[in-house]
């Protein structure tokens, strides 16, 4: 599945392009760490990944130690880059001009705990280069837009998991940044907490371009108009997610069976050989199936249900998730990085 896929190359110019990257690169060096005791002096997190971010919400997809937040951190300019080059708005990342662009929610959040919430977004405003007036005024804006003019004149060591995660989104818009970056916006969120963040992360969307990395694929799914993926520090795809499923669905033929006797037709379909593949899925109870020969394997269907008294609730081609594309990419050899 997933023949030829490719890194996707966006129709615009180059006007049009908010991040770009060329073969990005970043390593770690681990020399004279006696403690860890690793077998190798560097680790190379990012390697050579090349990006180009255009307007809209963006998803960058990895498993654990994939290299996303080091790639974040070098657009940012939180942290230098060892090989390659990144830009933001035609700058060079880590340059004031860039700075000026980009608003930075990191998957953990710090604040000045003994602040108020207004008086943090202030004092923000204020290192963004504001008057303070205009932090003011800014920060009155944001703590309406984000729910929060009630506790405005709490300290901020108050606020819920939620709360506090809101308050960071809204510290990232101080100056309405063209590029908002997030790292896991809805980490440790319930599924309130996660569901007014994606709320707000799709309004903001109309005035900002959003890159956005996250675990949870469904909302990433729910948010974003294209996404990226990478894994051990190399970029795996790029593309927009109508694409991908368009083009897994084309090289998928799993099939959905449900009938009033699953038991029955899967053992009677078991070992035929127009079928490649045949399971219960554990969690549907539904009848899951591969097959060789679809045409072969309606035929057998159609002859259970006339003469085993049996009937058919359904029989479909599965329709995958972002989650399923995202494991097929992962795990399919030519892909992995092992």
């Amino acid at each position: 599945m997933l023949q030829g896929i490719t890194t996707q190359e966006f129709n615009g110019n180059e006007d049009s392009v908010l991040i770009k990257t060329e073969n990005l690169t970043k390593i770690y060096k681990h020399k004279g760490d006696k403690i860890l005791k690793l077998k190798k002096d560097t680790t190379t997190a990012v390697d050579g990944i090349d990006l180009t971010i255009r307007k809209g919400v963006h998803g960058f997809l990895g498993p654990n130690g994939a290299g996303k937040t080091s790639t974040m951190k070098m657009i940012i300019g939180a942290i230098p880059i060892t090989d390659g080059s990144a830009k933001v708005c035609g700058y060079s990342a880590g340059s004031l001009n860039a700075k000026k662009k980009i608003g930075f929610l990191p998957q953990h959040v710090e604040f000045y705990y003994d602040m108020q919430g207004k008086e943090f977004l202030i004092h923000c405003g204020r290192l963004f280069g504001m008057t303070k007036k205009e932090a003011e005024n800014e920060a009155t804006e944001l703590l309406d837009e984000f729910d929060l003019q009630e506790a405005e004149m709490r300290r901020i060591e108050t606020y819920s998991g939620g709360m506090k995660q809101r308050l960071g989104l809204a510290a990232a818009l101080i100056g309405k940044p063209e590029i908002l970056i997030l790292d896991e916006p809805t980490s440790d969120l319930d599924p309130i907490g996660r569901d007014k963040i994606i709320s707000y992360v799709k309004k903001i969307s109309k005035q900002a371009t959003i890159f956005v990395s996250s675990h949870v694929l469904s909302e990433v799914e729910e948010m974003c108009d294209t996404v990226t993926v990478i894994d051990h520090g190399k970029l795996l795809l790029t593309d927009t997610i109508a694409n991908l499923k368009r083009i897994y669905q084309s090289t998928n033929n799993m099939l959905t069976i449900d009938t009033s006797n699953n038991s029955s037709v899967f053992q009677a379909l078991k070992g035929k050989e127009f079928i490649e593949k045949i399971w219960v899925d554990d969690k549907t109870k539904t009848i899951r199936i591969l097959p060789k020969n679809r045409v072969k394997l309606q035929n057998a269907i159609a002859n259970l249900m006339l003469n085993g008294e049996i009937l058919l609730n359904k029989f479909t081609q599965e329709e995958f998730s972002l989650k399923d594309i995202f494991l097929e990419v992962i795990n399919k050899e030519g892909f992995n990085n092992e």
